[in-house]
């Protein structure tokens, strides 16, 4: 938080975030006069406009021997910064959205699975499904879905045609550590209705959780 409003603080002046606009469309690193020819400022107000935004971590300088006798110059160029990660965000909103739901009615889990299978049920249709697995089974074409999805599914055999889905992975993981029988209603929920579209119902689904372990496993019975 400190190291945020330290940057907040050196973009505050127009001055500075023009200082760093420029630099950052600058190809290689560029020396105080330029940068004060540009802007139409005296260097040692630039100087001091790149001594602050240094400071935020903005801005870096190197030092260069003249080709000539002289001093050596100091040369700036600006910081590349990491682009945001909107799962962070994604994360956020839904643990703030498993908290409000779960402070709501009792059978809520319930509530949560239908309304994750109706999603599951539209998922199984759609385009991306189509492409992953358009000649496979509905199993096949499952695997597909919980894979495009991130949950890194491993299908295994089992007796009687029957077959069980290992994910690697929970994609609901941030919201599975604090609201574990909400996040696998959902998990549910989007296997049976996925089902339902891809078998018409002639599958049924037991998924075994492990929230603490980010993995899970889920049991697919045929219909005798």
């Amino acid at each position: 938080m400190a190291k945020d409003a330290t940057i907040h603080r050196a973009l505050a002046s127009p001055v500075r975030a023009s200082l760093l606009e420029v630099l950052s469309g600058k190809a290689a690193p560029v020396g105080v006069s330029q940068l004060a020819d540009e802007l139409g400022l005296h260097t040692n107000t630039v100087r001091n406009h790149l001594a602050i935004l240094e400071h935020a971590g903005l801005v870096t300088s190197s030092l260069r021997a003249p080709r000539e006798r002289g001093r050596p110059r100091h040369l700036f160029r600006a910081v590349e910064q990491p682009e945001p990660d909107p799962d962070v965000a994604y994360q956020l909103l839904a643990t703030l959205l498993a908290e409000i739901v779960s402070s709501g009615q009792p059978e809520i889990d319930q509530v949560a699975e239908d309304a994750a299978a109706e999603w599951g049920h539209r998922l199984a249709l759609s385009d991306t499904v189509a492409r992953t697995s358009p000649d496979g089974s509905h199993i096949d074409r499952l695997v597909g879905l919980f894979d495009a999805l991130g949950f890194e599914p491993v299908l295994e055999l089992e007796a009687h045609d029957d077959v069980s889905l290992t994910f690697g992975r929970c994609a609901f993981l941030e919201v599975a550590r604090n609201h574990p029988d909400l996040a696998c209603a959902v998990h549910k929920g989007l296997m049976r209705g996925a089902l339902e579209a891809l078998d018409d119902g002639g599958t049924t689904v037991e998924l075994t959780p492990a929230p603490a372990e980010g993995r899970c496993t889920a049991y697919l019975q045929h219909a005798r």
